[in-house]
């Protein structure tokens, strides 16, 4: 097995370091993408009541 040289160590702890940072940047993103997308999916469940009910009041007139 080969010896890694001294500099190739550091140099693969701040990779590691680097890329831990990241992820909770990349959560943050994730989760704001998820909140994004059920405020959407409110939003046409509202719109899709509001039909039905304009419908429901079309019908008994």
């Amino acid at each position: 097995m080969k010896l890694i040289k001294p500099y190739a160590r550091h140099l693969m702890f701040v990779a590691a370091l680097i890329s831990g940072a990241s992820l909770p940047l990349m959560a943050n993103t994730q989760s704001s993408e998820a909140i994004e997308a059920t405020q959407k999916v409110n939003i046409a469940g509202r719109q899709r009541m509001l039909s039905q009910r304009i419908t429901m009041i079309a019908c008994f007139m």
